[in-house]
């Protein structure tokens, strides 16, 4: 998994963290197509796992695009 990493395997326990979100985000609205009665309270749990997964994109990465690079730590 590290090669496949964007930032070279710094940082893959927050990358797993973020797909898990969203994975978990488009079973949760599948599985309020197929129930339409719990349709609301699960298209929100869906709506706040894409929340979550995008927002951790966000941090994780401002911090990592906002770092400097190594040529430039010296």
């Amino acid at each position: 998994m590290r090669t496949a990493s964007l930032n070279s395997g710094r940082l893959v326990e927050y990358e797993v963290m973020i797909y898990l979100a969203l994975i978990f985000s488009v079973f949760a609205r599948v599985a309020g197509g197929l129930w339409p009665e719990f349709s609301s309270p699960v298209n929100t749990v869906a709506g706040l796992s894409l929340i979550v997964a995008y927002g951790g994109f966000a941090v994780v990465y401002v911090a990592l695009l906002l770092s400097l690079p190594a040529a430039k730590r010296i």
